[in-house]
């Protein structure tokens, strides 16, 4: 099966090669190459998808196994490769994908966990504070009570994960230049989730949210 598999992948390559710009064909070859747990040739088709302006079509899923896959250095991958043998090419795409589209809170999400994996804590943290931002963004325009619980959630974990490197022995130093970004930008979002549960006529489930967003602005503030 599997060398059925590696012939249809040496077919699909010749077929890239022909129709770069068919995305359709990028999407079978990133098939088959989960399939042959080929990380290089995902990644190459994650980058392609997103030069071909496919946005939609880069699985927030298929993110997490890559990069899942790098950070723990996976073995026995494709032609005996281990996870972080791929780490530069993985780094370069998240640099041109948030670069070609800041409005991912997904794409800032996996290369924080993936620039805090290559040692970068100061990449990580403004990566997680672009996360943070698009998600405040998007939060307080979100009508779907369901979707609006989701990225609250995402954006307290966010939150949480700034509010750890913050308090960091090892990175605290290098976090305190955003010490006073990060504190406004806690005490509006505690503002305004205030505001809306206010607004709110049946008590939603998220309301626990409130008080620790206030409690963490409140920590925040003392360090700025």
């Amino acid at each position: 099966h599997q060398s059925r598999v590696r012939e249809a992948r040496t077919c699909m390559v010749e077929a890239t090669k022909r129709c770069r710009q068919n995305w359709r064909m990028w999407e079978s070859f990133q098939g088959i190459c989960i399939k042959l747990r080929d990380i290089n040739g995902v990644i190459q088709s994650l980058r392609r998808l997103v030069e071909l302006d496919q946005m939609g079509r880069v699985q927030r899923q298929v993110l997490g196994m890559v990069t899942q896959a790098v950070i723990t250095d996976m073995p026995e991958l494709y032609e005996g490769r281990s996870g972080r043998s791929c780490m530069r090419q993985l780094l370069d795409f998240y640099k041109f994908a948030t670069d070609h589209t800041a409005s991912r809170p997904d794409f800032w999400s996996f290369y924080a966990h993936l620039q805090e994996a290559a040692g970068d804590d100061v990449g990580a943290l403004e990566s997680r504070l672009r996360q943070c931002r698009v998600l405040q963004a998007r939060l307080w325009d979100e009508k779907d009570p369901e979707i609006f619980a989701e990225n609250l959630q995402d954006f307290v974990e966010c939150l949480n994960l700034i509010d750890s490197t913050m308090d960091d022995p090892a990175t605290k130093e290098m976090a305190k230049a955003h010490a006073t970004s990060f504190s406004y930008m806690l005490s509006e979002a505690a503002k305004k989730l205030k505001e809306k549960l206010a607004a709110t006529v049946q008590e939603p489930p998220w309301k626990p949210a409130v008080g620790k967003l206030e409690a963490l602005a409140q920590k925040a503030e003392k360090r700025s």
